[in-house]
């Protein structure tokens, strides 16, 4: 017999922006909220890296906003290091 590995099942709904949030995200935003959400209701931890002016910040703050309405089950850590060509 073939063995075919079974999907993993997406019993969870998709995590939501905090209702109080303020900024506005855009589609590719939401997607990149929704990971960061995903790796730390996991325990994970990752780095949210691209171009500049793509609202790598406001992805993060809608991400804390999320967290801080959470029961503490680890510390977030956040570092911001911006780069520019000189």
């Amino acid at each position: 017999s073939r063995f075919t590995p079974a999907r993993p099942r997406r019993t969870r709904r998709a995590p939501a922006v905090p209702r109080g949030f303020q900024g506005e995200l855009r589609d590719y935003q939401l997607e990149g909220f929704r990971w960061m959400s995903r790796l730390a209701a996991a325990g994970l931890g990752a780095c949210l890296a691209d171009d500049m002016g793509l609202g790598k910040t406001v992805q993060t703050l809608a991400h804390l906003q999320a967290e801080s309405a959470v029961p503490v089950r680890h510390w977030i850590e956040v570092l911001d290091a911006p780069v520019s060509p000189r």
